[in-house]
């Protein structure tokens, strides 16, 4: 009996350690700048940190954000993932648009061709208690999710006074300390060039971008809502 006692104290002090040497924090930090290269990269910066960030899911945002379908967007929800000890990133973008006005076609283009799904009336019920909006519109949502690495680059000045966005973008950022997250990205460059920038934030609407804030009581430039 002595001995299970001894295994279950030795158990529970394992245990304890494990649970004290991990930790984390959770803050909201404003997206003050995103782009995409050439070479299928993200480049995000916030006020803090600045990430580059791949994957498949790269181009089918950029795709998605080049049609026709983006006046459609009621509410994004950028989250960062980071490993402190190694700096690695999971990022996942996951975007709201109402389809109360859209054709049979058109819903069907968002479902099939930019992986869209219609939201549940549970979710639907949260937007409505997170943001305002009314559970009565017709919403679908998809998420994006990318890995990638947080360092900071030579020329992010230069980048921001050239690209930065004209109203941040609200994201939450969780950062784990003395813990992994799976990721697989890795990349040595210290200095994002301009040269491979395939097109900057500079042709999103400034009403849009107004979107992926908070509902303002008394400025909402957003069209959408």
């Amino acid at each position: 009996m002595k001995k299970l006692f001894a295994f279950i104290f030795l158990l529970s002090t394992i245990v304890l350690a494990a649970c004290s040497s991990r930790s984390s924090s959770t803050t909201q930090e404003p997206i003050e700048m995103f782009m995409f290269s050439q070479d299928g990269g993200l480049f995000v910066f916030t006020n803090k940190e600045s990430f580059e960030l791949r994957g498949p899911a790269i181009s089918d945002l950029s795709k998605f954000l080049n049609s026709s379908y983006t006046k459609t967007v009621e509410k994004v929800e950028p989250v960062f993932l980071i490993d402190q000890e190694d700096k690695q990133v999971i990022a996942t973008l996951r975007l709201y648009a109402r389809v109360d006005n859209l054709t049979e076609k058109q819903r069907s283009e968002l479902l099939k061709t930019f992986m869209f799904q219609q939201t549940t009336e549970v979710l639907k019920n949260k937007l409505q208690q997170r943001y305002g909006i009314s559970a009565q519109f017709d919403i679908y949502d998809v998420i994006y999710e990318a890995r990638g690495v947080s360092r900071q680059y030579e020329n992010r000045d230069e980048l921001l006074a050239k690209y930065k966005l004209a109203k941040p973008i609200m994201a939450t950022v969780d950062r784990y300390y003395g813990s992994k997250i799976d990721t697989s990205y890795s990349d040595n460059s210290e200095s994002v060039n301009p040269l491979v920038i395939l097109t900057a934030p500079l042709w999103f609407p400034f009403s849009l971008l107004d979107c992926f804030n908070e509902r303002n009581v008394f400025l909402d430039f957003c069209p959408f809502r």
